[in-house]
């Protein structure tokens, strides 16, 4: 399943839940006992200030990303144009930070750019390079920091709700091997893997932070690994039947008090 279908499936359960929730809050005064009324604007109210709290820390610890990779920028090495000439990207679009932490993300909501530390570029070789660039740029041209975001605030604001967790999971995952896929397509599978490796570097050689989740980064992960090894392997879904029949289960009971009242 793509990342599309899954992000589709996000915005619908989103939509539902408080559609339902707020038919019986104020577009339907008669709906339901007060009681219920009550409960359901408590609802709404409390997934409303925690998506406000999660939006406004998310977006402070990007901006505070953002700044410092600004303020350690440097030119772009030869090696780095070299590899952006060749993708076709345009070299205002990535910044290199004078860091020797090993790391390159996609940051930024309206207009991503690309993150890329000295640290890296003095490790890699030109097609891992481009094995990496391949795959932020197309976090970049997916828009995907903004996606990241829209989906964790849908997982802060539905948090009782177990499907959209696995939705969360899904999505965060195929993300990644979808970039995967197209630095493969640019770079080869043994350039992607040995970029891959070269990660998986001593703790002092890493980023000194943990990134906001609304930063698109080239991490190891269990899922990239196994989806390397066998590339006709897609990763199953970890929603259950079960998981989204209790999520949807509170809806359907709410509608069935609506009519009996």
């Amino acid at each position: 399943m793509r990342t599309e279908y899954i992000f589709g499936a996000v915005i619908g359960l989103f939509s539902l839940v408080f559609g339902c929730l707020s038919m019986l809050a104020g577009y339907c005064p008669g709906c339901g006992p007060h009681w219920l009324q009550a409960l359901v604007l408590v609802v709404i109210a409390g997934g409303a200030v925690a998506g406000l709290l999660a939006l406004g820390y998310s977006l402070w610890r990007t901006q505070c990303l953002w700044h410092q990779c600004r303020f350690k920028a440097v030119p772009h090495p030869p090696l780095l144009q070299q590899v952006c000439q060749r993708l076709g990207m345009p070299l205002e679009q990535v910044i290199c930070a004078d860091q020797p932490a090993l790391f390159s993300f996609c940051i930024g909501l309206l207009r991503p750019r690309i993150v890329v530390s000295t640290g890296l570029l003095d490790l890699v070789s030109n097609q891992e390079l481009m094995a990496i660039l391949a795959h932020e740029h197309h976090h970049q041209r997916h828009w995907d920091p903004l996606r990241l975001l829209v989906v964790m605030l849908a997982r802060v604001m539905l948090y009782p709700l177990p499907a959209i967790h696995d939705l969360h999971r899904s999505f965060q995952a195929l993300i990644e091997i979808e970039a995967d896929e197209t630095a493969v397509a640019h770079s080869g599978r043994p350039a992607l893997a040995a970029a891959l490796c070269k990660l998986f570097a001593p703790a002092d050689s890493r980023l000194p932070m943990n990134l906001p989740t609304t930063v698109a980064s080239f991490s190891a992960q269990t899922s990239r690994l196994d989806h390397l090894l066998d590339p006709h392997r897609v990763p199953a879904l970890p929603l259950s039947a079960k998981r989204l029949a209790l999520s949807l289960a509170p809806f359907f009971l709410l509608c069935i008090t609506t009519l009996f009242t």
